[in-house]
């Protein structure tokens, strides 16, 4: 017999749900698929570094497969999607992950081809791997897409023109999902985080030590600590939860208050 007074076991947030994560090998995508897997859901890991993919997909199991794929190959996408509505029989949370940014240049010195490349990674990605799932997105009923933006696109940043140029795409395309879709219970939203701490970070700073690099993220917004993949996953959890299930059309900043501090 059970003992009355024991609380009811608590069910997992994404219990039974199915998503998409691009660029899921590694920094934030990694850690939303971590995350995902770890609420029940089973996730489905799109990188176009296809070894990394599959370690994080082995990793965690049974719960999650890969995909090895370049997100601006548009003939992809559909497949992308068609494999993970196979394997687990629908889909329910797209995570739009997967992005890039080009050596920093002037708009003069920025060529056409790398603005362009960021226009496919960026935007253009996030907008074919919306079409192609809203179909199972709206069978599931109560389904969610999450787009991954950035501080860049909301304030004006130098040499770096076409990131937030395509990432700002991202904001206008996000809120027009939400708007055409939520009458079928697909709700579109996004997260622009400020300067994480990842693996590039450090990569990025070759003459500083470990330390060095931490500190000077932590002193770079107002809550003294760095920001990390783990704080994003957090609120793509939410998002992607029956919990949020009135929230949609909106953009969460996570940025320490940065943006507070600086606007």
């Amino acid at each position: 017999m059970s003992d009355a007074s024991s609380p009811a076991p608590q069910r997992l947030r994404l219990d039974g749900k199915v998503a998409i994560v691009t660029g899921a090998a590694a920094g934030v995508g990694h850690a939303i698929a971590e995350f995902f897997v770890a609420e029940g859901a089973r996730v489905l890991i799109v990188d176009i570094d296809g070894e990394k993919a599959a370690a994080v997909a082995g990793a965690l199991g049974s719960s999650a497969a890969f995909v090895e794929a370049d997100v601006s190959d548009a003939s992809r996408t559909e497949t992308t999607v068609a494999t993970a509505v196979a394997r687990w029989g629908r889909l329910d949370i797209v995570v739009n992950n997967a992005g890039m940014i080009s050596p920093f240049a002037s708009i003069e010195e920025m060529s056409d081809a790398a603005f362009d490349l960021e226009l496919e990674v960026n935007l253009r990605s996030v907008w074919l791997y919306t079409k192609h799932a809203l179909p199972h997105l709206v069978r599931a009923g109560g389904s969610s897409i999450i787009n991954i933006s950035t501080i860049s696109a909301l304030r004006g940043m130098k040499n770096r023109a076409p990131y937030s140029a395509s990432k700002a795409g991202v904001h206008g395309l996000t809120r027009s999902c939400a708007a055409e879709y939520a009458d079928r219970l697909v709700r579109a939203n996004t997260i622009s985080p400020g300067p994480l701490l990842t693996s590039m970070s450090y990569d990025a700073r070759p003459d500083s030590s470990q330390a060095e690099v931490e500190e000077f993220f932590a002193a770079y917004q107002p809550i003294p600590r760095p920001g990390t993949p783990a704080d994003v996953a957090h609120a793509a959890v939410w998002l992607a939860s029956d919990e949020s299930s009135f929230v949609t059309g909106q953009d969460i900043v996570i940025d320490g208050g940065l943006m507070a501090m600086r606007q």
